[in-house]
Order: C-alpha cells, then structure tokens, then sequence
C-alpha cells in the first residue's frame, strides 16, 4: 500500500485531532511528490517535504492523538526508508555527474536522523 493510502486511511480511521495533524502530513506527502516527478527531481525539497511528514507524524504520535500508534510509527520508518532511497540516488549522480544533484551529502544525513 501506497504511503498516501495509509495516510489517508489513517485520517479516515481518527476523526478529530489526529485527522487534523495527519491531514498536514499528507500535504508535504503530496508536495514531496510533486518534487520528485519533476525533471529533473528536487530531492533536497522533497527529502524537506518527508522531514515535515514524519515531523506531524511524530506531533500525533507523542500527543496519543491516533488509535494505532503503531502505524504511525510504521509509516515514519518507511518514509525514513524513502529518504534514503533519494539520498543515495543524489549521491550517486552527483558522484557519477561530478557536480551538485540538490543535495549534499550531508543533507542527506540530516534526512536520515529521521528514521
């Protein structure tokens, strides 16, 4: 299942505060998306988009705002997975190209943190 599947079923399954935090996550989701289809990619930006939707996860998760908290928890580590997915690959072309891809290594690090 699709990240903005889950984080739709997740708003779907907790009316309330939760959809409310949730509801902002899934717009960085979709904003982060956005920057990776574009040509080429902005990875920096969408590695920023995943920070904030790993950073509303984590609001609803500390604030037991959701009914399953394993799910969020979930959810935040496959994003952290997608982020370093994108870093590895901007690593591999700036390597590969000899220049800048839009993320520095240790952007890229700081992007990891997150999982």
């Amino acid at each position: 299942m699709g990240i903005i599947v889950i984080i739709e079923s997740i708003i779907n399954d907790n009316p309330g505060d939760c959809a409310d935090k949730v509801e902002d996550a899934l717009e960085s989701a979709y904003t982060a998306l956005d920057e990776i289809d574009k040509n080429p990619p902005d990875r920096q930006a969408a590695l920023g988009n995943i920070e904030e939707v790993v950073g509303y996860l984590d609001a609803a998760l500390e604030d037991d705002y959701c009914s399953d908290p394993s799910e969020l928890t979930n959810l935040m580590v496959d994003l952290a997975g997608i982020a370093r997915a994108e870093t590895l690959q901007a690593i591999e072309e700036a390597i590969a190209g000899g220049g800048d891809s839009g993320v520095s290594f240790l952007e890229g690090l700081q992007v990891l943190r997150c999982g």
